[in-house]
């Protein structure tokens, strides 16, 4: 009998974490994930774009051109959107101008601020997709981290004297 339950109760704790597991998993679709990719290698490019700007964020996705080779990183996976086929024969200034009218992702006020005077960059969004109703699906923050969901408003980028 004292087996039993340990088993059962062994079965029991396997299920809620099995139940857990298909949450997490199931919580983002593969263009969700490659979206969160995306926004991610768009994160590396700002950072490495205020390193070579004293520290300033670009204005545009467009200025990140030189750094994402591929026009497929500036648009949301689940829209489907179709890159031009001739990009390799596009012209620096041509590729940021597509990028500038066809990106997929929303700026916010840190586009242009001075990363080093954000007291708090983890909690300063810098990029974000949207679902069907207009809420935040995936938000890119100015310390480079991607979080899932909706985020409560931020603090001005500019808090740090």
């Amino acid at each position: 009998m004292y087996l039993s339950r340990r088993v059962l109760l062994l079965l029991a704790m396997l299920a809620v974490l099995f139940s857990a597991v298909r949450v997490i998993a199931g919580e983002l679709a593969w263009h969700d994930k490659a979206t969160l990719i995306h926004l991610r290698s768009i994160g590396q490019a700002c950072a490495q774009y205020a390193n070579e700007n004293r520290g300033f964020f670009p204005k545009s996705f467009g200025q990140l051109s030189p750094m994402l080779e591929k026009p497929e990183t500036f648009l949301d996976a689940r829209l489907n959107t179709l890159t031009p086929k001739d990009w390799a024969k596009l012209s620096a200034d041509e590729r940021r101008e597509w990028i500038d009218a066809h990106c997929e992702f929303d700026f916010t006020d840190a586009a242009g601020q001075r990363v080093t005077k954000m007291a708090h960059p983890a909690t300063v969004p810098l990029a974000s997709t949207r679902d069907q109703n207009g809420v935040r699906k995936l938000t890119l923050f100015a310390d480079t981290h991607v979080e899932l969901g909706p985020v409560p408003p931020a603090k001005s980028p500019t808090t740090r004297p």
